[in-house]
């Protein structure tokens, strides 16, 4: 039995898909993971370590963890949907709330989609570039940097930008639509909460 619904896998398989104490030096490409009671494919983030163009579906913790992903989806996952220095060109999506889950969690993220359930991080990272997340009351995008990004939340903060935001958009229900240091060319929105939380503002309308 699974539950897409909540990323909780409670069918009989493996405990984990790929990974091990000894990734070191390893690459993972082109491969499908499904149904796992904890992790996906988890090479270790701080390891010589990348995942290229794979998949993960429906894990009750991390989707994906390694140093460098690209090109690769990871949705249903009760923790992290991607966890990596450098993720490109991916799509995380996590399910569940709470303390330490994620959509995407990077130090860099680029051409990504991120997604959360409950106060969950859709996308963090050090910088953002060319990213979309959504969370329902969490951060869309959270970052120290983030550049051409859209960042939507419910009742959260679309985007949360620690020092600058440049050429972003922000959306939020009923929270923040946009808090940042510095805003240079970006548009932040709410309904009933604050369109915008900035300290320094150039080429805001």
């Amino acid at each position: 039995m699974t539950n897409n619904g909540s990323g909780v896998y409670g069918g009989s398989g493996f405990k984990n898909g790929i990974g091990g104490s000894s990734g070191n030096n390893t690459r993972v490409s082109g491969v499908s993971v499904t149904g796992c009671l904890n992790d996906g494919i988890n090479l270790g983030e701080s390891r010589s370590t990348v995942v290229d163009s794979c998949t993960v579906q429906t894990v009750s913790q991390n989707g994906i963890v390694a140093s460098t992903v690209k090109s690769s989806v990871a949705v249903g996952c009760g923790l992290v949907g991607i966890n990596g220095h450098e993720v490109s060109d991916s799509r995380g999506e996590n399910n569940a709330s709470g303390p330490g889950s994620f959509g995407i969690k990077a130090y860099t993220a680029q051409n990504c989609y991120g997604s959360a359930g409950g106060n969950g991080y859709a996308i963090s990272a050090n910088t953002a570039q060319n990213c979309y997340g959504i969370s329902v009351s969490g951060p869309g995008i959270n970052a120290t940097t983030a550049q051409n990004c859209y960042g939507y939340s419910i009742s959260g903060t679309g985007l949360n930008a620690n020092s600058i935001a440049i050429g972003c958009v922000a959306y939020s229900s009923s929270g923040t639509g946009l808090s940042a240091n510095i805003a240079n060319s970006c548009l932040g929105t709410s309904v009933s909460g604050t369109a915008q939380s900035i300290t320094y503002k150039y080429n805001m309308p």
